[in-house]
């Protein structure tokens, strides 16, 4: 990475912009950065810090801290690099978050964190997750490596030189891209756990099965399922005999269950036909009871008929006597109505008497009502001057009430000036709260979308994590399947290649046959046969040979058809692992949680966690956001109601001195009324000045005339009813007393009739005409009870008749014999289903439990045979071995050796040949990986120390050294990191001045190689042997900065 343009603005204590131009340097490739203390020489490193990572170079500044105190208002704080990297260039933007001056109104609003990154190819990535990630995959090292590698900021130049083992081996794993070969190791060690966990869990699901095996009376399989160390082959066999032992019993009990099956059956079909029989014999027994019961009852319903027959003619003769009767019933009602009517005349006759008394009273009345005309006249007099005086009176008041509501009015107006003081002073506290409030939502906003981002990542690895199982699992699938597959295949091949060794044998004896001494052999051409091949007769025919040739052929095809599909299956697996594996190292910085040592599953799980954890916190932070929303929504209402308080205010104001005026014109009014009623109560009496009292006093006397009038005349008219009431009682009680005479006559003849009926129907007396007397429903039912006793005997006497014939010549069976032998059958069966009950889940269970553990037993033989070289090739890599050293790390120590080689080439040139940089080969105490410690051998002592123990000056010369050597030894590798810059801040003050020599003269000769360096530093010799320098000029309104050559 070679810087090209750094433009600041409003950065540090640079106030306005400021461009530095790196092509001003012609080509001169070491430059000092010069100035004053606190002036901003460091600020530039964290400019080009900032722009790239988005934090300052040194530890100690924050990058909230970076917007420049001497900047304007309107001015934005940024910086822009851009920079070359392997002949490309690119151009990348940040602003720090900052407030930001509204555009409208007064105040400030936050400005969010902002980055752009224009790459060579035009394309522009925007926000800041987007631009780190793209940077760190440009750089290939991280903002921490970037400070111990390529920019050495104040105190922390010697990070790189103290790094332990671990910390080295992840710079050195960015840069040389060594990840490969700790995925190999973390590949493996995950194989490694997966297939140990795997066979653990197929022995537990193995031994389970086996203890699920029911070994009911079988004593040696009892005691091998027992046994702590089972022998599974043992069982097995066990297993399948006591199978073969249940199926026979089940068989036999099946024959035994259809025999009495059989004979159930006969035994119920003679019951059936037993009950049958029965029931029939029963019934005609009933029917003869029943007979000779309705048969008992036959005098008793002849009489039943006669007796109905004087019901009836009862009936008739109870029409004459409804009749009297009712007759009866009138005169009782008239007699009453009579005395009544007689007590009324005698009331009304009194009442007439009563009345003309009152009539005689009249005339004293008269005299009073003349007495009160004259007095209502007297004061109908008054009425028009009490009317002028209760006017003035209530003008009076209304002027009292008016001034007083003016006073009032000016006190409300006044105490409301001063609410609404207090009020707008509230109202502008609470705006300048929500301005805090405005710059709070913009970071909340920015941390749900960070959140909402992480989510969706989430997602997708989520989603390639179940992936990755469905893949697993078919693989799994495919590996039983080949298993199956190989032991038919390996069965084929051992058979053919048998058959093939015997055709070969046999051709000898064949040839052998016949052969004779003194015969030549066709295959040595001897004469003496000493030793003849014998023939056997199982050696096949070359057809039967061809015909295995053909089915060994086609099932080997098959073989290594299935072999390439199994490896490409694991080989897609590898791939998806790959893929995910660069998935979860973002999400383990960005998590800062290492969960690539879990199990799929587990991965799982833990995503589903995160995920329902970020999504509760988005939720938190919408709800934060959602109340902070309601506040800041509040603040158009607020200065709506500042601006209404201060409209409201004036037109308060104004309407106190309106008051002011109409104050003064009621207080004139009210003495000229004071006055004028004084004049008018000295002409009028005081009880009646009032228009209501004296119009009261007319209405009273006025009523008690009306009531005196309405009295004469209801006493006239009473009079006149009374003697109408006397009259009409007279003509009542005469029409009454003669209507009783006629009725008496009649009830005399309807009683003449009714004896005559009663004799004439054939009855004694009234008395047995009574007894006889029922209602009409009565008689109908007990027709309808002696018919249905006619209907009934003679259908008992039908169906007795019949069923004597049904019945003729049949005996009753003995049903309870029957059903004995039938319970005793019953009970033979079901003890033969419990029999069989017990016997067949254990048979189901063994052969069910019996293809399990064959099926596990296959399996585990495979994940062993797997496991034991799997397990091997993990130690190797992990670095389980006697240097403790891992995989990674042993190629990577190759690396280190070539830096510090390269190293020492300087520091032998700046240290004089004192110090040599060396990597630790001794092993160290306890398990911890080594591999990448560094030390130096002291040639004053002959001793090798700790790096720790260097001196300031000697520590910086070895970290300078380091870092020119990793330079270098990564710019030999093509196509690795580019490392052609480098950035020193201080360090220099602490070497004697041969050193100081020797550092300058490693650093110009780096001019060589096209390399840049930057150094800060306030060494005088410094400035006299680099000709190029960023001069930094301090001044009152905010830094400057240019390039002098």
């Amino acid at each position: 990475m070679r810087p090209v343009k750094l433009t600041l603005n409003a950065f540090g204590p640079y106030a306005g912009k400021v461009e530095l131009d790196f092509n001003d340097l012609n080509d001169k490739n070491i430059f000092l950065i010069t100035g004053p203390t606190g002036a901003g020489k460091t600020t530039i490193f964290d400019a080009i810090s900032f722009a790239l990572f988005g934090e300052a170079s040194g530890s100690s500044r924050d990058k909230d801290s970076l917007r420049s105190d001497f900047a304007k208002d309107g001015d934005l704080t940024y910086v822009q690099l851009e920079f070359e990297l392997k002949n490309k260039k690119y151009n990348i933007k940040r602003y720090p978050a900052q407030l930001k001056k509204k555009a409208k109104g007064e105040g400030y609003t936050q400005k969010g964190a902002e980055a752009d990154l224009l790459l060579p190819s035009g394309k522009l990535i925007t926000r800041v997750t987007a631009v780190d990630e793209n940077i760190s995959n440009i750089l290939g090292i991280t903002k921490q490596q970037f400070k111990q590698i390529v920019m050495l900021p104040q105190g922390e130049f010697r990070k790189l030189l103290e790094a332990d083992s671990k910390e080295r081996e992840d710079i050195f794993r960015r840069i040389f891209g060594t990840e490969i070969f700790d995925g190999v190791k973390k590949k493996l060690e995950k194989e490694t756990k997966e297939i140990y966990i795997d066979i653990k869990e197929k022995l537990l699901e193995q031994n389970t099965n086996i203890k699920n095996i029911n070994a009911e009376g079988n004593e040696r399989l009892f005691k091998l399922i027992s046994s702590e160390n089972k022998n599974t082959e043992e069982i097995i066999t066990e297993v399948k005999k006591q199978i073969d032992i249940d199926k026979e019993l089940v068989q036999d009990i099946n024959n035994k269950k259809d025999i009495i099956k059989m004979e159930i059956e006969n035994l119920q079909g003679k019951i059936i036909k037993g009950d049958e029989q029965n029931k029939k014999i029963q019934n005609r027994n009933n029917l003869k009871i029943l007979l000779d019961e309705k048969v008992k009852l036959k005098d008793v319903y002849e009489y039943k008929e006669k007796e109905l027959l004087f019901n009836r003619k009862a009936l008739e003769i109870r029409f004459i006597e409804n009749t009297l009767n009712n007759k009866k019933r009138i005169k009782l009602e008239r007699e009453k109505s009579l005395e009544q009517s007689k007590l009324n005349l005698k009331n009304y006759k009194i009442l007439l008497e009563d009345k003309k008394n009152q009539l005689e009273k009249l005339k004293d009345i008269e005299i009073h009502k003349k007495k009160l005309s004259e007095n209502l006249i007297k004061l109908k007099s008054y009425e028009v001057k009490v009317q002028g005086y209760d006017e003035k009176i209530s003008n009076l008041k209304n002027l009292k009430k008016q001034k007083d509501d003016i006073n009032s009015s000016d006190i409300n107006a006044k105490n409301k000036l001063e609410i609404n003081n207090k009020a707008e002073e509230e109202l502008q506290k609470r705006l300048v709260n929500i301005q805090k409030f405005e710059i709070k939502k913009i970071e909340k906003e920015k941390e749900r979308d960070s959140i909402s981002d992480l989510i969706i990542n989430l997602r997708n690895i989520y989603k390639k994590y179940n992936e990755l199982k469905e893949i697993e699992i078919k693989r799994e699938n495919e590996v039983s399947s080949f298993i199956q597959f190989e032991k038919i295949y390996e069965s084929i091949k051992n058979n053919y290649e048998i058959k093939e060794k015997l055709f070969r044998r046999g051709q000898a004896g064949l040839l052998a046959k016949n052969l004779e001494d003194g015969m030549p052999c066709p295959v040595c051409g001897s004469i003496h046969h000493p030793n003849l091949a014998s023939f056997s007769d199982d050696v096949p025919t070359e057809e039967e040979l061809k015909i295995l040739k053909l089915q060994f052929d086609k099932k080997s095809d098959d073989y290594k058809s299935k072999y390439e599909k199994l490896t490409k299956s694991n080989t897609l697996i590898e791939e998806k692992k790959k893929s995910l594996y660069e998935e979860e190292e973002k999400f383990i910085k960005i998590l800062k949680e290492d969960f690539k040592a879990l199990s799929l599953d587990d991965k799982t799980n833990r995503i589903i966690q995160i995920g329902k954890e970020l999504k509760f916190k988005e939720a938190d932070i919408n709800k934060e956001l959602n109340s902070i929303k309601d506040i800041i929504n509040e603040k158009k209402i607020i200065e709506d109601k500042i601006k209404s308080l201060k409209l409201e205010n004036e037109k308060l104001s104004g309407l106190r001195e309106d008051l002011k005026l109409k104050l003064n014109d009621t207080i004139g009014k009210l003495e000229g009324l004071n006055e004028a009623i004084s004049l008018i109560e000295k002409e009028i009496p005081k009880e009646i000045r009032s228009l209501d009292i004296l119009k009261k006093n007319i209405k009273d006397l006025e009523d008690k005339l009306s009531l005196i009038k309405e009295e004469e005349n209801k006493i006239q008219n009473e009079y006149t009813r009374a003697i109408s009431l006397a009259s009409a009682g007279e003509k009542e009680v005469s029409s009454k007393e003669e209507f009783l005479k006629e009725i008496n006559e009649e009830i005399d003849k309807e009683n003449k009739e009714l004896l005559y009926s009663i004799s004439k129907h054939g009855f004694k007396d009234i008395n047995e005409y009574k007894n006889f007397l029922i209602d009409e429903d009565d008689i109908f039912v007990r027709e309808k009870d002696i018919k249905n006793y006619y209907e009934n005997l003679k259908s008992l006497k039908d169906r007795y008749e019949e069923i004597l014939k049904e019945t003729d010549k049949l005996d009753k069976i003995n049903i309870i014999e029957l059903e004995e032998e039938l319970k005793i059958k019953k009970l033979s069966i079901e003890d033969l289903y419990l029999k069989e009950k017990s016997i067949l889940p254990r048979v189901n269970n063994n052969i069910h439990l019996l293809k399990n553990i064959i099926s596990i037993r296959e399996k585990i033989k495979f994940k062993e045979e797997k496991y034991s070289v799997i397990a091997e090739l993990y130690k190797v890599t992990s670095g389980d071995n006697s240097q403790k050293i891992s995989f990674e790390r042993y190629v990577l120590a190759a690396y280190f050796d070539e830096i510090i080689e390269a190293a020492n080439i300087r520091l032998n040139k700046m240290a004089c040949g004192r110090f040599i940089l060396k990597r630790k080969e001794e092993k160290g105490k306890g398990t911890k990986q080594q591999g990448l410690e560094l030390e130096v051998f002291d040639n004053y002592t002959g001793k090798c120390r700790h790096v720790k123990t260097l001196s300031g000056g000697e520590g910086f010369k070895a970290s300078l050294s380091l870092a020119l050597g990793l330079a270098d030894v990564v710019q030999s590798y093509a196509g690795g990191i580019s490392l052609d810059t480098m950035f020193i801040d201080e360090g220099f003050g602490t070497l004697d001045t041969e050193s100081l020599d020797n550092a300058i003269e490693s650093l110009i000769e780096l001019q060589r190689d096209g390399r840049l360096v930057g150094i800060i530093s306030h060494v005088p010799e410094l400035k006299e042997r680099i000709e190029a320098r960023l001069e930094v000029i301090p001044a009152k309104e905010g830094s400057k900065a240019k390039f002098i050559i």
